[in-house]
């Protein structure tokens, strides 16, 4: 059945109660006061969106500020920072202390790289101690090592202060320390 006011809408019932031309206008301003608030609900989300984006920008910033003042008083130090992951065996570093070691600057470097450019009697006393050391939760060890580089007929000295971390399991995952030229 047809509508007879809407002749185009079928199926619909006809209300019993006619509305009256002030709740035609209640409804309009309504719909009218809703229309504002989802316009200015949209503008302020478009100036959050905004802000937000220039926070990032602006903290990134910052970030990159920090790690380059870092860099700067490590390079100063001749000290650098490093991680080893000894599930993966791998070792990453920051720039200085690849300088130090005087290894190629590459993420993800296999320790057994790191011990082939030691001289033999010095990658013996190395792997020695790292292969004897008892980790332990919250203990800060201290080494000196005198090392000679495969291309150098002299030694240097290279002080590591690392830190053993461990995994849920109670198991070594990590060692992070730092390494400076002495």
């Amino acid at each position: 059945r047809r509508h007879t006011r809407y002749p185009l809408v079928t199926g619909v019932q006809t209300c019993a109660l006619p509305i009256s031309n002030n709740e035609l206008g209640e409804l309009h301003n309504s719909i009218a006061e809703l229309q504002t608030n989802l316009l200015a609900s949209r503008k302020r989300n478009n100036e959050l969106t905004n802000n937000l984006e220039q926070q990032v920008i602006n903290r990134t910033a910052e970030l990159k500020a920090t790690a380059e003042k870092l860099l700067e008083a490590q390079e100063s130090a001749r000290i650098g920072n490093f991680e080893y992951d000894i599930e993966l065996n791998q070792w990453n570093a920051s720039p200085i202390s690849y300088s130090i070691l005087q290894l190629p600057e590459e993420p993800n470097y296999p320790i057994e790289k790191f011990w082939e450019l030691l001289k033999e009697e010095d990658a013996v006393e190395a792997l020695a101690f790292f292969e004897t050391f008892k980790p332990d939760v919250n203990t800060l060890f201290e080494k000196d090592f005198k090392i000679t580089l495969s291309n150098q007929t002299e030694p240097i000295w290279i002080h590591f202060t690392y830190k053993v971390l461990f995994n849920e399991n109670n198991e070594p995952r990590f060692i992070k320390g730092t390494i400076q030229d002495i």
